[in-house]
């Protein structure tokens, strides 16, 4: 079992899985429900609006959206883009073009084979035979 200090407070922590101890974790965990009950009583509210209210930093909130577990209401403006494309998104790393790629080109590579640019496409077709790799990705 390795020990490391938590990024956030400093604390000693036996190190499982992230970088944080389990008092950081719960908090956490708590801003988070926080800011999501908060965008769901005022779905029109902005990112400003979630900051000012809820009184967790936008690093932390725009931290929850790339983790996939806030989504951008429709109208909730951010800076948060596809670290392929660019293009914008609204919840995760990636756009949905982009995600559909990657999870096809992984496909191909645990199939043994070697990514391809029309993947895509690949992807949809090899979806339906592969739906327990999918639906872990």
């Amino acid at each position: 079992m390795e020990v490391k200090n938590c990024v956030r407070c400093g604390k000693v922590f036996s190190f499982v899985s992230s970088s944080v101890c389990r008092d950081c974790e719960k908090a956490e965990d708590e801003q988070f429900l926080l800011v999501r009950d908060y965008i769901h009583e005022h779905r029109d509210c902005t990112l400003d609006e979630v900051v000012a209210e809820t009184e967790v930093p936008m690093k932390r909130i725009a931290k929850f959206i790339r983790e996939g577990r806030l989504e951008l209401a429709q109208g909730m403006s951010g800076d948060f883009t596809c670290k392929t494309c660019g293009k914008e998104i609204t919840k995760g790393m990636y756009c949905d073009a982009c995600h559909h790629k990657l999870r096809g080109d992984l496909q191909n590579l645990m199939a043994g084979g070697v990514p391809t640019n029309d993947s895509v496409t690949a992807s949809n077709a090899r979806s339906k035979e592969k739906t327990h790799i999918s639906k872990r990705l």
